[in-house]
């Protein structure tokens, strides 16, 4: 199901083609002489379509969504189709958490109501880097059909500490989820969540991790828990 069409365009560079875009998040040009579908943009958005602009005398076109994005296109395939060329795109759902992350003090950790964690940057939007959302097998998760509801996607992010001295080296970002007591890691310079789930030994049911911070050398983590306990993990 494509769902119903939420916006649309004509071309404006001289071909006779009109754009559509549905509340599924899907893009279609119609080829308006031969009065047919020419091309189809699968899941250009994850969410409805809210505007859609072809640009006069160019082949370029500009949709935004309830998403959060604002996206370029380019008309430059064979089949006339639109090629993603740019995109700006913060979080899906409102923020939750923000703060400062080293090295410059010019970047900020942004995490999402939509488990996502974000990189942005308060002198240029060229640094903005989307970090992915949180997930319980990244992989698995990057597999996934972007029409398939992912069910491995972890709950909020709701504490962060970062310590970027060994960022070369191994993940130099630490975060704790809504509910849980595992913690899990982010690499500042993969740009991507880390592999490391970090878990006390031995879990009380009901204990959730409440609060986090990464040690300055960057090597370690300390974690507090619900029961009282602290324990520490190794970042490596």
């Amino acid at each position: 199901d494509w769902g119903m069409v939420s916006s649309l365009s004509f071309r404006l560079d001289g071909v006779p083609v009109m754009v559509t875009g549905s509340t599924e998040g899907h893009i279609v040009m119609w080829d308006l002489e031969e009065k047919r579908v020419a091309s189809q943009v699968e899941s250009a958005h994850s969410s409805k379509i809210a505007g859609l602009q072809c640009l006069m005398s160019e082949p370029l076109m500009v949709t935004n969504s309830e998403d959060n994005s604002l996206k370029l296109w380019i008309f430059d395939l064979p089949d006339g189709g639109a090629r993603l060329l740019r995109k700006r795109e913060g979080h899906s759902l409102p923020p939750n958490l923000v703060q400062h992350c080293e090295p410059t003090g010019e970047n900020m950790l942004a995490a999402g109501s939509d488990s996502s964690l974000h990189i942005m940057n308060t002198v240029t939007e060229t640094f903005n880097k989307n970090m992915g959302k949180a997930s319980h097998n990244r992989k698995a998760s990057k597999k996934k059909n972007r029409l398939q509801k992912d069910y491995l996607v972890l709950p909020p992010i709701t504490k962060l500490s970062s310590c970027m001295q060994r960022d070369k080296q191994w993940d130099s970002i630490a975060s704790l989820h809504e509910g849980l007591y595992m913690a899990t890691t982010w690499s500042y310079n993969k740009i991507r969540m880390g592999d490391h789930k970090l878990k006390p030994p031995q879990a009380e049911k009901g204990v959730t991790a409440t609060c986090l911070t990464v040690t300055h050398c960057g090597n370690f983590v300390i974690i507090g828990y619900s029961n009282g306990q602290v324990h520490k993990f190794n970042m490596r």
